[in-house]
């Protein structure tokens, strides 16, 4: 499939070929979470977070908030130095999932 392809791509190191392949699988499943989850972290990884910002935002219009993906806002809100934003994030994080290992780390990082 199209999501294993960008999986392998991205492994390989091979960024923009799995950019390519997560996206041409979003126009065949545009509520694909893992995809959208796996563009938003290329964003982060590649320091272009007002793309990631956009990614999340997509993806928390079509799946539910996730430990996981609001940790990816506490990183995505920290890349553009927004530390009221980040926090925002954080205790969204806290208050819907408080005992994931997310949310442990978290705490444990304002320390």
């Amino acid at each position: 499939t199209l999501f294993r392809s960008g999986i392998c791509s991205r492994k390989a190191g091979e960024i923009e070929k799995a950019r390519k392949y997560f996206s041409t699988a979003l126009r065949y499943n545009p509520r694909s979470g893992s995809t959208l989850l796996e563009l938003t972290e290329i964003e982060i990884e590649e320091h272009n977070y007002l793309d990631a910002r956009a990614q999340l935002a997509r993806y928390h219009r079509v799946i539910a908030q996730s430990a996981e993906s609001l940790t990816l806002g506490v990183q995505i809100e920290r890349g553009l130095n927004d530390e009221k934003a980040a926090r925002e994030f954080g205790i969204l994080l806290l208050a819907k999932f408080p005992s994931s290992i997310e949310a442990k780390r978290y705490r444990a990082s304002m320390h």
